[in-house]
C-alpha cells in the first residue's frame, strides 16, 4: 500500500507541474494575441493616418496652396 500512496503522490506532483506549465502557456499565448491585436489596430491607424496626409497633400497641390 506504500508503494502505491508513493506512486499516487508522485502522480499527482506530475499532474500538478503539467497543469502548472500548461497555465504559463496559455497565458504566453493570450500575452501574445493580444500583443499582436494591439499591434494590428495600431498598424491600421498609422496607415489611415499615411493616407489621410497624402490626401491632404494631393488636395493642396490640386488647389496649389503651399
Amino acid at each position: 500500500m506504500t508503494e502505491n500512496n508513493n506512486q499516487e503522490k508522485e502522480m499527482d506532483k506530475q499532474l500538478e507541474e503539467c497543469r502548472k506549465l500548461k497555465d504559463e502557456y496559455l497565458a504566453g499565448w493570450q500575452r501574445a494575441k493580444a500583443d499582436f491585436l494591439n499591434y494590428q489596430k495600431d498598424e491600421k491607424e498609422r496607415i489611415k493616418d499615411v493616407l489621410d496626409f497624402a490626401k491632404m497633400a494631393w488636395v493642396f497641390d490640386l488647389l496649389s496652396i503651399h
